[in-house]
């Protein structure tokens, strides 16, 4: 009867092991399978070319120093006297012509105004590939000294949308000694600085694993209940745009979260005046992501930082229904940066910045100057 207790205990010890064992063989082919996958799968990425010529400007094209035609888009003021130049970097998915009405606004009120499509984006090669940062970066570089020998006088502003304020912001920053562009300010709009830091864990962990087994898989927004502006005609003919990318490649994403993880960083290595717009009905860049950038800034230069924070605005501002309040402060901006923001929406930095990440953008803590 002992004997038989003791086999029985033997024989379930021994099923448990070998379920236990299973189990684990089951994980490691999963492993073994994913480890395949990632060796054979990686995200595309533009690469430089090298210096293949000195970069230049056409009426119509960008060239850049590898030979890579950009197409530019330029308004010139009519004015007797010039006042500054603007360049200008669109949002992801996006091309320079998001820069049409704002364009033709600031050309009629004495700025010389340029936007290109970056590469990857608009009408370029490789349309919906992704460019790495430090080759987005390096394009803003030698357009900016393009535009200094062109306009040796006129100081140079560069605007960035979304993903072009990422842009701008990883060029300016001063880290590590890097050469910088010339410029006199920088205006970021709504700009794209929701990095890994922000996120939640398991959404970044998915996606570095995704972008090795499927990065040429497409994805979309529908279904998110995203709102990128309440001008529902301007998103309408951004949706029937032949140049606009409606689905985004997963590899692409994951680039441009790289950039953003760089952009929030370099947020702490600044020096150049900022004007930064937001809108409290941005879905897009998260709040959090926003207050974390603004935290990130250094302190000791409060006034050279300028947070406009819109209570109807969406992510595309200077598109939206209410564009002309967002306009007007742009413009008041440029001609003279110590005087306060028409709109009235201009907020005491230095409060926002010692506030929770979770709440410093909510109507109930902002404090407007």
């Amino acid at each position: 009867m002992h004997d038989n207790k003791v086999d029985m205990i033997l024989d379930k010890v021994q099923r448990q092991v070998s379920l236990h064992t299973a189990t684990l063989s089951f994980i490691i082919i999963g492993l073994g399978i994913l480890i395949a996958l990632i060796s054979g799968c990686s995200p595309s990425v533009q690469t430089y070319q090298g210096y293949l010529q000195k970069p230049k400007l056409t009426d119509n094209f960008f060239i850049t120093s590898d030979a890579k035609k950009l197409p530019l888009n330029v308004w010139n003021s009519q004015a007797t006297n010039v006042k500054a130049v603007v360049i200008a970097l669109h949002g992801f998915n996006d091309h320079s012509g998001a820069f049409k009405e704002l364009g033709n606004i600031l050309a009629d009120n004495g700025y010389l105004f340029y936007a290109y499509d970056q590469r990857g984006f608009g009408n370029t090669q490789n349309r919906g590939i992704w460019t790495g940062t430090n080759l987005l970066v390096r394009d803003l570089k030698e357009i900016v000294s393009l535009l200094t020998e062109a306009h040796p006088t006129l100081p140079i502003h560069a605007l960035g949308e979304s993903m072009g304020g990422a842009v701008i912001l990883s060029a300016i920053s001063k880290k590590k000694g890097m050469k910088r562009p010339k410029l006199a300010s920088a205006i970021l709009s709504a700009p794209a600085v929701w990095g890994r830091s922000t996120m939640p864990i398991w959404q970044s962990k998915i996606l570095d694993i995704l972008v090795h087994i499927i990065p040429m898989v497409k994805l979309t927004p529908q279904g998110l209940n995203i709102n990128p502006s309440d001008n529902k005609e301007m998103l309408q003919a951004l949706r029937d745009d032949p140049l606009y990318i409606t689905e985004s490649r997963l590899d692409a994403v994951y680039g441009l979260t790289n950039l953003m993880d760089e952009a929030l960083e370099a947020s702490t290595y600044q020096d150049t005046p900022l004007l930064i717009l937001y809108g409290a009905k941005d879905d897009l860049v998260p709040k959090s992501s926003t207050c974390r950038m603004l935290s990130k800034l250094p302190n000791g230069k409060q006034k050279q930082w300028h947070l406009a924070f819109y209570p109807n605005g969406h992510h595309l501002l200077f598109r939206d229904l209410d564009r002309d309040v967002v306009v007007r402060d742009i413009k008041a901006w440029l001609a003279f940066k110590k005087n306060p923001l028409p709109s009235g929406y201009e907020v005491d930095l230095s409060k926002v910045k010692n506030l929770n990440h979770s709440d410093c953008l909510t109507t109930s803590t902002l404090i407007y100057k």
